[in-house]
């Protein structure tokens, strides 16, 4: 009698526990000032497209059926679609770095940040806990390449998108009106959450 083959899990398991290894201790660079915007976390668990992940140092399609996109405000997503397609005229290449997350994913990265800066209220001047971040409930979008932010933020308020943070070139939210004035700029997230915080 044979012995029954060796199940696979095991090892898929083990890949899984690999892949969230090298998302937890994989590189991540820092803009001036502050964390790339798709800076990897550390998690407990592989963040995955579910949670709205986008690997750092990559981006996705304004027009992506994934939840980083697809999840959202209904009109912030028709404002970033309408935008990269008017860019796209000047030849501007308008990416998503990070839009909708998770709670779990945005508490992951301000876990991260205040490690990384040494306490909460340093931290939320670059990343805000789940219960204060517009990423959470669809309502921010991080844009990239450069050239594609820099273009967003002179041509944002065409579509209502306004950049908020002064010390983010690449974090836009609707504001205003198509054809509106955008508010002037919080200098960090800190700064506009105020209160809440």
């Amino acid at each position: 009698m044979t012995s029954p083959r060796p199940r696979r899990a095991p090892v898929l398991l083990a890949a899984t526990a690999v892949a969230a290894f090298a998302l937890a201790a994989g590189p991540s660079s820092r803009a001036p000032g502050g964390p790339t915007p798709t800076a990897a976390a550390t998690v407990v668990r592989a963040l995955g497209p579910q949670d709205g992940y986008v690997p750092s140092g990559q981006s996705v399609s304004p027009f992506t059926a994934l939840p980083a996109v697809a999840r959202l405000e209904p009109s912030l997503r028709t404002a970033i679609r309408s935008a990269a397609r008017d860019a796209r005229r000047d030849r501007v290449t308008l990416r998503v770095n990070s839009g909708w997350r998770s709670a779990a994913y945005q508490d992951a990265l301000f876990r991260r940040a205040v490690r990384t800066y040494g306490s909460r209220q340093a931290a939320m001047q670059y990343v805000l806990p789940a219960t204060l971040s517009n990423h959470v409930r669809g309502a921010a979008v991080d844009v990239g390449p450069p050239p594609a932010a820099a273009w967003l933020a002179r041509n944002g308020t065409r579509y209502g998108l306004c950049r908020t943070y002064a010390n983010e070139s690449w974090h836009f939210e609707r504001k205003t009106r198509r054809g509106g004035t955008c508010p002037p700029q919080a200098p960090t997230a800190a700064d506009a959450v105020g209160a809440r915080a």
